[in-house]
């Protein structure tokens, strides 16, 4: 289901389409509400509330509400959604800072330091403060706020806010049915909305503010599955805002706008959306998405391959590595570092035939090699004397690894009888599957031989190397 927001900025013919969209598909819906969206205010917030509001007014079965801009790219199909969210139901993927640095802390500061008033969308007045306390950009505004006036009303900050700690983190966020509920009904839902309307930048405050102080805090997952790259990650944030603006308000702040000839490291990550594309400023990187895009749709390799959705090895469930500030399990964290140094590489795989296959062809590709003599059922080298394991390579887990053999014969070549590869799990954990092309590029695969004595087989091409 879609539910989509027009912003009354938007043009007719803008209005016109997206009412023809949904008069067309069932599964699209538009708020009938509009509003006036003013960068750094509640109006922000107003449209999330507003579409969650809709989804419990009409007892819309849901599981997930997921908030997008129109500036974001997908970069999952619908089934690979579906399936990396049913593992998670009854969890929020909602960011949450966990302490931040200078600039964070510095701008957090002032925000607590002000409290203001929303003019419908057209601007905000800056309660008892004058022009001369109250540093703006532009001479007139925050950020790419509307203009800001200034006078002396007897509100304060609200109450809530001093008896509970506000966070901050990003607003694009992925909500469980059970926190929408609690956004809007929970015990203090009233009072924390009336405190967030008179508070600076609330759309990256609220859900990480309510969330900390609910039930839903333990269960949270600290991510909100997104690509955004930060401009001061590589050094002056406000020298690329002014490239890009040309000394305008149009960029003020923000995540580094997505670029045609840096896809690959995107479209690569193990994420859900990329954010945020402007064809304003690169027009190219809307066709390459597309193209990529219709590859994954009709289940064709995509370049450069993809790794899984929400890959964090050792920790499957995202429940160690994401946790709500404050709430961090080391017990577990150092079980999986302890787990991560077990790793081995499969040296040799010998068959009901005694016919084997090892480190031949494409061996070299291999990340960190693997061994030349041994066999080893379930990895690592044979042998693992202290005398031995001195004198080996290791690689990136502190295992041992030997020289990589010479190219033999061995290979299988065109002509023979077809191969048919079957993998069974012995092992007491989940194993995943990849492959090595001709190029020795290592592609993960989306099976996952879930449990022990799995199995799974495939019709192998001449000359591919596997792995698990």
């Amino acid at each position: 289901l879609f539910l989509l927001h027009v912003d009354v900025k938007a043009s007719a013919e803008v209005l016109k389409e997206v009412l023809r969209i949904d008069a067309t598909y069932a599964n699209v819906h538009t708020l009938r509400t509009r509003r006036l969206v003013q960068w750094g205010m509640f109006s922000m917030v107003s449209v999330l509330l507003d579409a969650i509001s809709s989804l419990l007014s009409a007892s819309i079965d849901f599981d997930f509400l997921i908030n997008l801009s129109d500036a974001e790219l997908a970069l999952r199909t619908d089934s690979e959604m579906r399936a990396f969210l049913y593992r998670l139901r009854g969890r929020s993927l909602i960011n949450v800072h966990d302490g931040g640095g200078r600039e964070l802390l510095e701008a957090n500061a002032f925000i607590d330091a002000h409290t203001i008033i929303e003019c419908g969308g057209f601007g905000f007045i800056v309660v008892n403060r004058t022009a001369s306390s109250f540093p703006m950009t532009a001479g007139c505004c925050i950020g790419r706020s509307g203009p800001a006036a200034f006078g002396e009303v007897p509100l304060a900050k609200h109450g809530i806010l001093l008896e509970k700690a506000v966070h901050t983190g990003s607003q694009w966020a992925v909500l469980a049915y059970n926190f929408c509920n609690f956004l809007l009904r929970g015990p203090d839902a009233s009072r924390f909305l009336q405190a967030f309307e008179r508070r600076l930048v609330p759309d990256e405050a609220i859900l990480q503010t309510v969330v900390m102080h609910s039930p839903y805090k333990e269960s949270l997952l600290n991510h909100n599955m997104r690509w955004i790259y930060w401009p001061h990650q590589d050094g002056n944030a406000h020298e690329y805002w002014e490239s890009l603006g040309g000394g305008t308000r149009d960029f003020v702040g923000g995540p580094k706008v997505l670029n045609s000839t840096e896809m690959a490291p995107v479209l690569a990550s193990p994420y859900m959306f990329a954010r945020k594309a402007d064809p304003a400023v690169d027009a190219a990187v809307l066709p390459l998405w597309e193209a990529w895009m219709a590859r994954k749709l009709s289940g064709l390799s995509v370049e450069p391959p993809q790794a899984p959705l929400g890959n964090s090895p050792g920790d499957p469930g995202l429940s160690i590595r994401f946790r709500a500030p404050g709430l961090a399990d080391s017990e577990a964290e150092a079980r999986m570092a302890r787990a991560a140094l077990r790793r081995r590489q499969i040296a040799t795989v010998i068959f009901d035939d005694g016919s084997s296959c090892g480190c031949g062809y494409g061996c070299e590709a291999l990340e960190g090699g693997c061994c030349s003599e041994g066999e080893v059922a379930g990895g690592g080298c044979a042998d693992h004397s202290r005398e031995a394991e001195d004198s080996m390579q290791h690689d990136a887990y502190g295992d041992p690894l030997c020289e990589c053999p010479a190219e033999t014969s061995a290979v299988s070549e065109a002509g023979g009888a077809p191969l048919v590869v079957t993998w069974i799990n012995r092992a007491t954990h989940p194993l995943r599957l990849s492959v090595l092309d001709y190029d020795g590029h290592e592609r993960p695969m989306e099976q996952i031989l879930a449990h022990r004595d799995t199995t799974i087989s495939f019709n192998s091409n001449v000359g591919v190397t596997w792995r698990a």
